[in-house]
């Protein structure tokens, strides 16, 4: 349902239809479930700390702003990423559940089902300043919960309700497992297990059900919300945008961001933004002329 928007007298000047039933407003919400693991290492592992200090945070800033180079044009400014398979969830039940169609865009061998960033602070609450640590994100592609945004109240100031109903579906629960397991076995190889002092934010054991446990306490929103306002065919009854970006049952109003796409992209959504936006600027500046 979309109502109330604005002034109604205004809205009727400017051929906007006050009230209309969309159902699929809202629906759909989807996001990539995130979570970091944290392990303390020897205080070799690496020099952030040591860039830290007021010194040599002063030293470091002088020579970025001069040169562009320095710790500061690594730290904090540059992170490793990757992008990964994990093609052994194929004989899973909750794969063989999913429709024909998924199974066959998951298994593309360009489709990932999990990824991995490097490089980043220890933002636990437990960490301590004068220890060194190694932090890790991973993230959950090939999403297929669905929450929804509604609104609280009448009252445009009060929060919106925001469910993005994480792990919700079996197969982004062995997907996360899956995940968190083979990150756990990455800080196992020979490059890193020397180094590492002891865990701080990891699950109890590499059991489906510790790390399970340990998902569900520390899951979080990657903040790539997606596909609550889907771009579909008129019949679609969940289609709230034409192919055009305007919003169904109204004149003068469009929506051109995330919340069209019809399902969640497997990136970081900030390109895939850029797309629609340009997308969308190309349509409008054809229908009315506004290249002339």
């Amino acid at each position: 349902m979309l109502s109330g928007i604005g002034d109604r007298s205004s809205l009727q000047s400017h051929n906007i239809t006050p009230l209309i039933h969309l159902p699929g407003v809202g629906q759909a919400l989807q996001d990539h479930p995130m979570f970091f693991l944290d392990w303390e290492m020897l205080s070799t592992f690496h020099d952030r700390r040591a860039t830290l200090s007021p010194t040599a945070l002063s030293t470091s800033r002088s020579e970025f702003s001069a040169t562009g180079t320095g710790p500061l044009a690594v730290l904090y400014n540059s992170m490793g990423m990757g992008f990964f398979r994990a093609d052994d969830l194929f004989t899973h039940s909750a794969f063989a559940a999913l429709p024909a169609a998924e199974q066959e865009y998951i298994k593309r061998a360009t489709v990932p089902l999990w990824e991995m960033v490097t490089m980043l602070p220890c933002l636990h609450p437990a960490a301590e300043e004068d220890k060194t640590y190694l932090t890790l994100f991973c993230f959950v592609h090939c999403v297929q919960s669905k929450g929804s945004v509604s609104l609280a109240s009448e009252d445009p100031k009060d929060p919106p309700r925001c469910d993005p109903a994480l792990l919700a579906h079996d197969f982004d629960v062995v997907n996360a497992v899956a995940t968190v397991r083979k990150v756990m076995e990455f800080v196992k190889t020979p490059a890193l297990a020397g180094s590492v002092v002891k865990p701080l934010n990891v699950p109890e054991s590499e059991s489906d059900e510790d790390i399970l446990a340990w998902c569900r306490a520390n899951a979080a929103a990657t903040w790539h919300p997606s596909c609550t306002a889907k771009m579909g065919k008129k019949e679609d009854e969940m289609a709230c945008v034409d192919g055009n970006f305007r919003v169904y049952g109204t004149q003068g109003l469009r929506v051109a961001d995330m919340s069209v796409t019809p399902f969640m992209f497997n990136c970081h959504t900030q390109a895939v933004a850029y797309w629609i936006g340009a997308v969308a600027a190309e349509k409008i500046v054809s229908e009315y002329g506004l290249d002339d």
